[in-house]
């Protein structure tokens, strides 16, 4: 089971993901999608999706690796 302040912090990373997606958006919107300023907020917003990423690939592979252990004990 995942600590709730990690849980926490995985739900606080989501909502920091969907706020930077709407100001992606509303700076493509305003200033074009070829535009400098919308372009720095896009590979803003890839940083925090990888961060996500490994986060959730890290919580996989701990999960996996504890299935694995647990399992083993009922051959």
């Amino acid at each position: 089971m995942l600590s709730t302040d990690f849980t926490s912090q995985l739900r606080e990373l989501q909502e920091c993901i969907e706020n930077k997606r709407n100001e992606l958006i509303e700076l493509g919107m305003t200033y074009g999608f070829a535009d400098k300023i919308t372009i720095k907020c896009s590979q803003d917003l890839d940083k925090l999706i990888n961060i996500q990423m490994h986060a959730v690939v890290s919580i996989g592979l701990k999960y996996q690796g504890v299935k694995r252990l647990y399992s083993s004990c009922f051959v």
